[in-house]
């Protein structure tokens, strides 16, 4: 397993034909796969994508770039007020 990102409270790893994008709250996680359908990276865009305890499941690994871009855009200040709420 490959680390490929990684910022506060959200990890992405590279493993062998697939991307796993791990984020550490819910709610979190709610509001990123929220954003990944509005930036055309929801799961009708993959061959394939699984959602299970806060884990993504990426099979097009070609959109590696794509998703770390994604990611780097977010704005860190929100993703820290929305897992404070959940996590006092």
């Amino acid at each position: 397993m490959e680390h490929v990102f990684s910022s506060n409270h959200i990890n992405l790893f590279k493993q062998n034909d697939f991307l796993e994008l791990i984020i550490d709250d819910y709610e979190l996680f709610d509001y990123i796969d929220d954003l990944l359908h509005e930036f055309d990276l929801s799961e009708e865009d993959q061959e394939y994508s699984f959602e299970e305890d806060n884990h993504i499941i990426f099979k097009e690994i070609q959109n590696q770039e794509k998703i770390i871009s994604f990611l780097k855009d977010l704005n860190s200040d929100e993703i820290e007020r929305i897992y404070k709420l959940n996590n006092k």
